[in-house]
């Protein structure tokens, strides 16, 4: 598959994660107008570089998530719902739980390592 057909394919994905429901409710987190979206997503209009990478800013995805095939992504409706709460969250409350994670991390590692 060509990076443009992963990055359309990622971004329709990414819709459907944070349950946006509109193209004019998406716009202004990664600053496109409502008709630039559409024209990305009938794949009229380029995902450029630096949109792509503000997309992944925007939204807490990690560097390169939109050049990467994340096709076989499968979420339930729990996952999605928990998705848009984190979402919801305050940047602070993510920060924290976001480093309360990492603790967690190394320390089952620590503990299987």
């Amino acid at each position: 598959m060509s990076s443009a057909k992963i990055r359309f394919s990622n971004f329709r994905i990414l819709r459907a994660v944070l349950l946006v429901t509109t193209q004019k409710d998406l716009g202004p987190t990664i600053g496109l107008s409502q008709p630039d979206i559409s024209q990305i997503e009938r794949e009229k209009k380029e995902i450029s570089n630096y949109l792509a990478r503000k997309i992944e800013k925007s939204y807490s995805l990690p560097d390169g998530w939109m050049d990467r095939d994340n096709a076989s992504l499968k979420l339930t409706a729990e996952e999605f719902e928990f998705i848009g709460s984190l979402r919801r969250l305050s940047d602070e409350i993510r920060e924290r739980l976001s480093n309360l994670m990492d603790e967690i991390g190394k320390s089952g590692a620590r503990r299987n390592g």
